[in-house]
């Protein structure tokens, strides 16, 4: 199915309240922006000279980077766009040669326009020159641009997602041409997502603020040269996408948002003074997945206000409204919230579903068999019919009726319409029988356990794990980070570890009809060991040839209070199955029986329980192989624990 974010729009909602003792916040909304596609990142400037706020977005589907250019007053128009291609996951902008024209940074993935960190600088009519580019590697989720030493210059600081042992909080110093010279960070390891620079201590040095996968909110603080110490943490939970910084409570010190992959909206700190954090809820959403935040003055009051990019809603914005007391409104604010309860989001869909009452339906197609069950009096009769290729069917008196792009509900509301010209009160009722007119094409490295790679129909609303599944999972060496999908002649790449492993379903993108899936197999060097169960981390490791079973609960971050160690188990492929071995790492760890620490192949699965191993290995036995296990079932919040639901944990 066509994946779509709606047009999207600039929604208007109002939230209200107040800090004690500090000025009033109002949050509404504001007017349409408007763009099409999977949007990640987001960025504020004035890219045409004339004073007012423009917007970039980068997509990575369909791709590249759209820009909205603003009359100031609410308004605004498309303009040339610096790349079409490319998987945008980070854009930051600002004046990098010194012009009076906000450029373009961002980062790509795949391989169309290569990896790494591009440059655009605006022209001031819509064209853009391309700028040298800081690194030609590496996998960036999100930068910031912001002037680290003090030069008077902009400097990008980027936060690096390649991996763990390849990742970090890079800086790149610029040299006001729009070229870059030193290369300095605060750390060389980890994988982050996106990276803020503010004053956050007070000093009068610029630090640094990046969100991680799982562990939250790290800070480093800055001396102004080059060199980092580490500060105090917001939070030290959470699984966040990206985090903006502004004074939003008018008392000199920077506060912080954070947008959330775990549904938890938009989460917001204040900032003590002295780099210590309070969070404050009820100002901002608590619900939803968002990526991208901008703050920035988008209506020209003089107040900072939000941009942010929803997953499921497109861009929205808060415009905050202050100083006022609490229950005064503006006719701003009473126009923004009449606006608001008119509006209606529009309908999700592709060519092979469409929204109804917010639930996804069928359209039919093709070659679609209907099945037409109808009444008269308590006597049932059932037919069918072939939606020929011109999109009709015929129907007892009726011919050539066109059902093509008409849910099942819709095609009986008109036929039962129709037929009024003939029966008396008709009673009718319609499904489809066989699905044939929408299909998808997967190839690669799939489990035999289900039908393997080939031509599935599509039913409906269907996600690259539903066919996944429905397939019969990931082959043990599929390359889940990378597989790619092929539509309309484009190609883009989803990470569908990172959809499994990391809840990220932002990746698990809705298939339309056309679409050609491929996973590809991982090379024999870079197969890891997976590690699940009562382990903090749990998730694919890096093999190494002297791993052992402990080895990768350490790298997992070690096993928790409920872990039962006596009864680990260890999944491994062989020629003829999968094979259960049964690890006692209690005996290991008090008695030092180093027999019991085994030592791991390629494509092992270690399982820490948190009952005892006898029902968990015949639950194992019952496997056809290790790949139904690590597929089942999809969801990552229930993976980590299937095992102990089933052997009644």
């Amino acid at each position: 199915m066509k994946l779509r974010l709606y047009p999207a729009v600039i929604l208007l909602a109002l939230s209200m309240g107040c800090f004690p003792g500090r000025r009033e916040l109002f949050p509404v909304g504001g007017g349409p922006v408007g763009g099409i596609g999977r949007y990640l990142g987001l960025g504020v400037g004035d890219f045409d000279g004339d004073g007012n706020p423009d917007i970039a977005a980068g997509s990575t589907v369909p791709g590249g980077i759209s820009v909205w250019v603003s009359d100031g007053a609410g308004g605004w128009r498309r303009w040339g766009s610096p790349t079409a291609f490319g998987e945008v996951h980070g854009l930051a902008v600002g004046d990098l040669d010194h012009d009076g024209l906000d450029d373009i940074v961002a980062s790509t993935w795949g391989t169309m326009e290569g990896e790494g960190i591009w440059v655009w600088l605006s022209c001031g009519d819509g064209t853009w020159r391309v700028g040298e580019k800081p690194t030609d590697f590496g996998r960036y989720e999100d930068m910031t641009l912001a002037d680290v030493n003090s030069d008077g210059n902009l400097d990008i600081v980027a936060a690096n997602a390649t991996s763990e042992d390849e990742g970090g909080v890079q800086v790149w110093l610029g040299d006001g041409k729009g070229r870059w010279t030193t290369q300095v960070g605060p750390c060389y390891a980890g994988t982050f997502r996106d990276v803020v620079v503010a004053d956050f201590d007070g000093d009068g040095n610029p630090d640094i603020a990046v969100v991680t996968y799982l562990k939250g909110i790290r800070i480093w603080l800055g001396d102004g040269e080059g060199g980092w110490k580490e500060g105090k943490w917001p939070t030290k939970e959470g699984n966040f996408w990206d985090v903006a910084s502004r004074d939003l409570d008018g008392d000199g010190s920077p506060d912080l948002l954070a947008s959330s992959l775990e549904g938890e909206g938009i989460r917001f700190w204040l900032n003590d003074g002295g780099g210590g954090w309070k969070e404050v809820k009820g100002k901002f959403p608590s619900q939803g997945t968002y990526h991208g935040l901008i703050l920035s003055d988008l209506n020209n009051d003089g107040r900072t206000d939000l941009a942010a990019v929803s997953y499921e809603e497109g861009v929205k914005v808060w415009l905050i409204f202050g100083p006022g007391g609490r229950g005064t409104t503006s006719g701003d604010t009473v126009r923004a919230t009449a606006s608001y309860r008119g509006h209606r989001r529009k309908p999700e869909g592709n060519k092979v579903y469409t929204e109804v009452s917010g639930k996804p339906e069928y359209l039919v197609g093709p070659g679609d068999v209907l099945e037409i069950t109808s009444w008269e009096g308590a006597t049932e009769t059932i037919s069918t019919a072939r939606v020929r290729d011109d999109g009709t069917i015929s129907y007892r008196f009726l011919e050539d009726i066109k059902v093509e792009g008409l849910t099942t509900r819709q095609v009986d509301s008109l036929l039962t319409e129709r037929l009024r010209e003939f029966v008396q009160s008709p009673r009718i009722d319609v499904s489809v029988k066989e699905y044939h007119s929408k299909k998808v094409f997967l190839f690669g490295a799939v489990g035999m356990g289900g039908k393997g790679p080939g031509i599935y129909a599509l039913k409906g609303k269907t996600t690259v794990l539903d066919l996944l599944m429905e397939a019969g999972g990931p082959a043990p060496d599929a390359d889940l980070k990378n597989v790619r999908i092929t539509r309309n002649g484009r190609s883009f790449r989803v990470n569908l570890y990172d959809a499994i492993f990391k809840g990220d379903m932002s990746q698990n993108v809705v298939l339309d009809a056309g679409d050609k899936v491929v996973i590809p197999k991982v090379p024999e060097t870079r197969r890891g060991v997976y590690v699940f169960g009562e382990v903090k981390n749990p998730g694919l490791y890096p093999f190494s040839e002297d791993m052992d079973v402990l080895t990768a609960i350490s790298e997992a971050g070690g096993y928790t209070d409920e872990a039962v160690l006596k009864s680990v188990i260890v999944a491994r492929r062989e020629s003829f199955g999968s094979r259960i071995i049964r690890v006692d790492l209690e005996r290991l760890i008090r008695k030092g029986d180093l027999t019991q620490n085994l030592r791991l192949r390629r494509g092992d699965v270690v399982f820490v329980p948190r009952t005892l191993a006898g029902n968990i290995s015949k639950f194992f036995a019952k496997m056809r192989t290790i790949s139904d296990f690590l597929f089942y079932p999809l969801d990552l919040y229930i993976r980590a624990r299937t095992l102990y639901l089933i052997v009644g944990g």
